[in-house]
């Protein structure tokens, strides 16, 4: 699965899920049951893969996890083990190159003379599932059924059916035959329980990609609006009944512009630019110089400046 990024603002850096594809893939269990007898064939196929590079995968009793090819053959989409041992018990799975991974299915391998038929393959929900006790030769023989140790027969019969609806993984079945023995335990699982596949996860992954990366983009289309409203233009203002202090100018030699200082201006507008002063009053000191007042233009100081309510 491919990775890139494509947006690094705000110091996040969100990346996209390049050519995403959620294949389908299943386990498929020959024959269907979870207990084995030593020495009998068991073959574990890869459903539905829509990739090249899938192989079988098992853990065993042990913890040891190894491929097909180190314990059994290719043949189709199967994978074969032929002669079962006691070793061979464990979790078996479907994996693809690209790590995505099937449902386990448990399978046990006993030298006991009596193995439960339970299907080892999660049974749909609504269902009907018939266990039988079976024993060397092939054969299915009466017996007494148990879950979770307490006998569900008061006398061997030959088969037992149970409904999934009410199924929990924590429920254990086994099947006793007189004079013969006990099966192993094994429990029945139903589609939809236990852990997530790896093709689940896959999609889960993606949804939560795609949930952050619109949040990002919804938080950077934000911040840029956000900062185009603060820099709109500033309005229009109108400045009105301004009022001016003039102070006598003393200095006879010049009759350049006049220095002018603003202050106190008030506005009930932020940050105008186009202004337009109406409503002038200059008030005026006299000068002990009427003659040099009159020659040039006095210093202005523009204070309390109120501004007209449009």
């Amino acid at each position: 699965m491919k990775t890139r990024c494509v947006f690094h603002r705000l110091g996040v850096c969100v990346l996209l899920l390049s050519g995403l594809t959620v294949s389908s893939v299943s386990v498929d269990v020959f024959p269907n049951v979870q207990q084995f007898f030593r020495g009998d064939s068991l073959s574990v196929g890869c459903a539905d893969v829509q990739t090249d590079g899938w192989t079988v995968k098992r853990t065993l009793t042990n913890g040891n996890t190894g491929t097909c090819a180190e314990f059994g053959r290719i043949d189709g989409s199967f994978c074969v083990v032929n002669g079962l041992t006691l070793g061979a018990s464990g979790v078996y799975w479907c994996e693809t190159s690209s790590g995505q991974q099937s449902d386990q299915v448990s399978i046990t391998v006993t030298d006991i003379s009596v193995i439960l038929d339970i299907p080892a393959l999660p049974e749909e929900t609504g269902s009907d599932v018939t266990l039988r006790c079976r024993v060397r030769d092939g054969s299915t023989v009466k017996a007494e059924f148990i879950k979770n140790s307490r006998t569900l027969t008061s006398v061997p019969v030959e088969e037992w059916t149970i409904s999934v609806d009410h199924l929990s993984d924590a429920d254990q079945y086994s099947c006793y035959v007189p004079l013969v023995g006990e099966s192993p335990s094994s429990s029945l699982r139903v589609k939809g329980s236990g852990s997530l596949s790896g093709t689940t996860i896959s999609v889960i992954i993606a949804v939560v990609s795609l949930v952050v990366l619109v949040l990002i983009l919804v938080l950077l289309l934000w911040k840029k609006h956000k900062g185009d409203s603060d820099s709109s233009p500033p309005v229009d203002v109108t400045y009105a009944d301004v009022t001016i202090a003039q102070a006598a100018n003393r200095r006879d030699k010049h009759h350049g512009e006049a220095e002018t200082v603003y202050a106190g201006i008030k506005t009930n507008t932020e940050g105008a630019e186009d202004v337009t002063y109406s409503h002038v009053v200059i008030k005026g000191q006299r000068s002990s110089r009427r003659n040099h007042a009159q020659s040039s233009d006095p210093d202005v100081v523009y204070s309390s400046v109120r501004p007209r309510n449009t």
